[in-house]
């Protein structure tokens, strides 16, 4: 049987997910290759959120991604207070200056574009990921790989080694048909932004789809 580790849901306080449900006024998608790597959004106060990704390691080769979403304030104030690591004496200086830059205040890298619908509804997209140890994917570098997939949760196969259940995106929808998806990719701290049909019916394949504020009555109501 399958271990099963906690589930990973996105890491926002009750009243912000809540917020996301109306009075959106605009939006920017800082972007990152083929993807993004922060979303924010603006209300009609003027109050700013950003969205980014979040990462946790529940096992040996197992890692698990969800969103994160603060205010402005709190990321500025984050930077604000960081302070260099300690490092290794024998560190190489190349990667000692790395590690020694002070990052820059999060803003916004350029103007808000209007939210591109007037009414919708948002729901929280979660899937159970699932590894399978000892697979053999045919030639290949390293050790005892694994393989890791997504399934509808409750739907893990009976194969796998371990699972966890992650809250991996956010939809919006106008209507019955327009759509903005905002989810985690498998790339680390990567997003999709996305309101391509074809994208996001892939992407809702694996996942339960549950309307936002059932999913926030489940969240503390701070973080």
């Amino acid at each position: 049987m399958p271990h099963r580790f906690p589930p990973f849901e996105v890491q926002a306080a009750r009243p912000i997910l809540l917020a996301l449900e109306d009075g959106i006024a605009g939006y920017v998608v800082e972007q990152a290759g083929k993807g993004a790597s922060l979303v924010w959004l603006r209300s009609q106060a003027g109050q700013i959120w950003g969205i980014s990704g979040d990462q946790r390691d529940v096992g040996f080769q197992f890692e698990v991604f969800t969103l994160a979403i603060e205010t402005i304030e709190t990321m500025q104030a984050r930077a604000a207070a960081w302070k260099p690591p300690p490092l290794a004496p024998n560190m190489p200086e190349n990667f000692r200056r790395l590690m020694s830059i002070r990052p820059e205040l999060p803003t916004p890298s350029g103007k808000f574009r209007p939210w591109p619908f007037t009414s919708w509804r948002v729901e929280a997209l979660r899937r159970a990921e699932y590894i399978i140890d000892n697979v053999d994917p045919g030639p290949t570098f390293g050790n005892n790989p694994s393989m890791q997939a997504p399934s509808r949760p409750g739907h893990v196969p009976p194969e796998a080694s371990a699972y966890c259940e992650v809250a991996v995106g956010l939809l919006f929808t106008h209507g019955n048909s327009k759509q903005l998806l905002v989810g985690v990719d498998w790339m680390p701290f990567n997003m999709i932004v996305t309101d391509d049909v074809h994208e996001i019916d892939e992407y809702l394949h694996p996942c339960e789809r549950v309307p936002l504020k059932d999913y926030a009555s489940r969240l503390p109501l701070s973080t």
